[in-house]
């Protein structure tokens, strides 16, 4: 009894020969010249999810390294308003000479 085989274009598809996470390889057969080769067999749905997952990854990293730089900026400013001369309130029409030495 003949099996059936699944064709693609000019190949006649075998049996498995490699299988992966998101693929299979299977081997193949050129209708015409006989050749054999391998064809390889991608589950687009799973490799969708996965890269849909990875971008998903991705986006929480970003945020994660924009609040670290947030809180880094946060803190030098604190570190800075922390350390700084105090403001002193001056009348603007008073001339103040820098230069001048105590």
């Amino acid at each position: 009894m003949l099996s059936k085989r699944k064709t693609i274009g000019e190949y006649t598809i075998g049996r498995t020969i490699g299988q992966g996470a998101f693929s299979k390889v299977k081997i193949g057969y050129n209708k015409i010249t006989k050749e054999e080769v391998a064809i390889k067999i991608i589950n687009k749905r799973q490799l969708e999810e996965k890269n849909k997952k990875t971008e998903e990854t991705k986006e929480i990293y970003r945020k994660r390294r924009e609040h670290e730089e947030y809180k880094k900026k946060k803190a030098i400013e604190h570190a800075v308003h922390r350390h700084s001369a105090p403001k002193i309130e001056c009348d603007p029409n008073v001339e103040i000479d820098y230069n001048k030495k105590k």
